[in-house]
């Protein structure tokens, strides 16, 4: 139990208590403010950030933190307007890997060293060359 011998002292409980619970909220990426790429290319690399541990990256600077996919790391936007390539190679990616049905000018992915699992999916992307 806290006993409060001032309003200096319950002020600056709250404000304690305040800045404990809002330090651990980390921002999410909004795809609907997205204006780089798509909405839905947007959510198709949140689909891999999630499904393959991304919070537990090596590196994962940018991804599902700031609105502009494009700066994530190992995102290639050539041109700025739609996602070409991601490269993840030895990364500490747990988990399945999505369909990439919303990056369809993806050209090129790299997901080498890394802890996949299940089946590789049928990406049936008309420009991608490099898997």
């Amino acid at each position: 139990m806290f006993v409060f011998t001032s309003n200096y002292s319950r002020w600056l409980f709250c404000c304690l208590l305040i800045l404990g619970l809002f330090s651990s909220v980390q921002a999410a990426t909004d795809c609907s403010a997205v204006t780089e790429i798509s909405p839905a290319e947007c959510e198709s690399l949140l689909q891999l950030y999630n499904s393959t541990n991304g919070a537990n990256w090596k590196s994962n600077y940018g991804w599902n933190v700031t609105n502009t996919p494009c700066s994530w790391f190992a995102v290639d936007c050539r041109s700025g307007s739609s996602v070409r390539g991601i490269d993840l190679r030895f990364n500490n990616l747990n988990g399945t890997l999505p369909n990439f049905k919303s990056l369809p000018n993806l050209s090129s992915i790299s997901f080498a060293g890394n802890q996949l699992t299940g089946k590789i999916p049928d990406f049936k992307l008309p420009n991608l060359f490099r898997l």
